[in-house]
Parts: C-alpha cells; sequence; structure tokens
C-alpha cells in the first residue's frame, strides 16, 4: 500500500508533470510542422509574417540556417520536456532515485528557461516553485525513504 505524498512532493511532481507535458507537446507539434513544411516554405512564411522579419533580418537571410536553428531548438524541447515528464513519473514510482532526477531537470530548466527569455519566465517561475518545493524537510524526507 503506498502512502499519500506530502504536499510539497506533490506540488513538485505535478508542476514538473504538467509543466514538461506542456512543452514536450508545443514542441512536438512545431517540430512536426516545421518539418511538413520543409525549408522553402519556411523561409516564404518567414518572409510573409511582419513578427518574424526581425529575427530574419538578424540571422542575415540565411533561412536554411534560421530553419535548422529551430528545428534543432524544438528538438531540444521536446527531449528536455520528455525527460521532465520522465523525471516526475520516476519519482512517483522509485521515490529516491526519482528525487535526484527531479532535481536535476529542475535545475535544467531553470537555466534552459532562463536562455529563453522572455518567453521561458513561466517555467523559470515554475522551477523555482520545484526547487523550493524540494528542499522542504517533508520532501526530503520522502525522499529518503525508499
Amino acid at each position: 500500500r503506498r502512502e499519500p505524498l506530502p504536499k510539497p512532493v506533490s506540488i513538485a511532481v505535478w508542476s514538473t508533470l504538467i509543466g514538461s507535458a506542456v512543452v514536450a507537446a508545443v514542441a512536438g507539434f512545431v517540430l512536426l510542422g516545421l518539418t511538413l513544411l520543409g525549408s522553402d516554405d519556411y523561409e516564404q512564411l518567414m518572409r510573409d509574417n511582419p513578427f518574424s522579419q526581425s529575427m530574419a533580418d538578424q540571422s542575415g537571410g540565411d533561412f536554411d540556417r534560421l530553419y535548422r536553428v529551430s528545428l534543432t531548438l524544438f528538438g531540444l524541447f521536446l527531449a528536455l520536456g520528455l525527460a521532465g515528464v520522465a523525471a516526475a513519473v520516476i519519482a512517483l514510482v522509485r521515490r529516491r532515485r526519482g528525487g535526484v532526477f527531479l532535481f536535476v531537470m529542475t535545475v535544467v530548466t531553470l537555466i534552459t528557461s532562463a536562455f529563453m527569455f522572455p518567453v521561458g519566465l513561466p517555467w523559470v517561475a515554475l522551477a523555482i516553485v520545484v526547487l523550493v518545493q524540494l528542499g522542504k524537510p517533508e520532501s526530503k524526507a520522502w525522499f529518503a525513504r525508499s
């Protein structure tokens, strides 16, 4: 019989699970869209969209490079989102090992989200909440038991 999760652990795990699932889903859909769109149509889309024009200007008009960078970034976000989901699930199932993985993924999320300012700001806040919850004595005690 499983004992109920302490509140700080529950907040940390569910925040990670939901936040990571959102990132994985959005990144997956964008990656799928980019892949289906292809480089040539991506260039046309960037040229036609006034919001994308500054990004295109910053890249020096190298749309192939911008397309590859977009694929790489969203692939990274998909992988990190899936890793965060895995960390939350493992924390629920395996406790001690899951706590370390959850902590590591939270730190990785904090760093990568800070680099994605201002879009990453909600994930920075969420990562801070998770770190605070993981630092509480109830969380430490729960993860210490196996």
